[in-house]
């Protein structure tokens, strides 16, 4: 995004949002960080700015390219989502909303939709039933 662009955009929000925003991503950055490591992060970070708009964007969305290979293996998610099958498999582990977030590094209130979804279309009503309705993990991880 050019930098004039980015003024536009900035030009008619408040200074206390601006800064709030700030200090959210200087929050992500350093759990990022802390989960990469200083030079994988640094590498992630670095190619992350050479994409443009629209490859962020479906980066962001998890969207693939027809051609792009995925490089985990395929696991069978059942009615779940890929980002609802992970957040299942952090539910079994027995984190909190709060501790998925952090580990997603999404929004807490993001995490507990995620939560909500899992539960919905599973018809489930509690957090237990989730772990239990869980395939084992495949060795290796």
């Amino acid at each position: 995004m050019a930098v004039s662009s980015t003024r536009r955009l900035w030009s008619g929000t408040s200074f206390s949002a601006r800064r709030r925003v700030s200090i959210g991503l200087a929050s992500r950055l350093t759990t990022a960080r802390q989960a990469l490591g200083e030079a994988k992060f640094a590498a992630e970070f670095e190619a992350g700015k050479r994409l443009s708009r629209g490859e962020a964007v479906r980066f962001a969305l998890e969207e693939r390219e027809d051609h792009e290979a995925v490089s985990s293996p395929a696991i069978d998610t059942g009615p779940l989502a890929k980002r609802e099958f992970e957040v299942a498999r952090l539910v079994a582990e027995g984190l909190s909303n709060k501790q998925i977030a952090e580990r997603l590094i999404i929004s807490e209130r993001t995490a507990a939709t995620h939560v909500g979804h899992i539960l919905d279309k599973l018809g489930f009503n509690s957090r237990a039933q989730i772990a239990a309705w869980l395939p084992p993990e495949p060795q290796g991880k």
